[in-house]
């Protein structure tokens, strides 16, 4: 499983690639280490008043889709920057699974998954530095 660490860019600034039993917040909390202070945006799989406590200690502000119940006190300006950068999440995912084709990595080795699987991440990255930049990109 590829846990990307995503600004709002959504230009990966951390990554860990573990298995499928592993704990993510666990994974999280080490690429979090050092990192501070920064803002996320992640999924609702990360609510948890004790977790966000943590990242708080951390000085790391963690923001989720808000609950209904969560709606009637969170500001208004924050409900529509996080519906207006979940796309961009969940675009990031998605290029990350098809068009950097991640699943069909043909990797025989550990080591030669952890060389496709950070070559592409990089290339993913440069091209939205570029286009960012306003470069063009063919």
């Amino acid at each position: 499983m590829l846990t990307p660490l995503t600004g709002v860019g959504p230009v990966p600034v951390g990554w860990a690639l573990v298995g499928a039993a592993v704990n993510e917040r666990e994974v999280r909390e080490a690429l979090l280490d050092g990192m501070g202070p920064l803002s996320i945006l992640t999924d609702t799989g990360c609510r948890g008043q004790a977790f966000t406590a943590e990242l708080a200690a951390r000085d790391v502000a963690l923001l989720t889709p808000p609950t209904k119940a969560e709606r009637a006190t969170m500001p208004k300006v924050t409900q529509r920057f996080i519906a207006a950068h979940r796309n961009r999440i969940e675009g990031g995912f998605t290029t990350e699974k098809d068009q950097l084709h991640l699943a069909h990595h043909r990797a025989r080795t550990g080591w030669g998954l952890l060389t496709r699987v950070a070559g592409k991440l990089a290339a993913f990255t440069l091209r939205t530095v570029w286009r960012r930049d306003g470069r063009d990109i063919e």
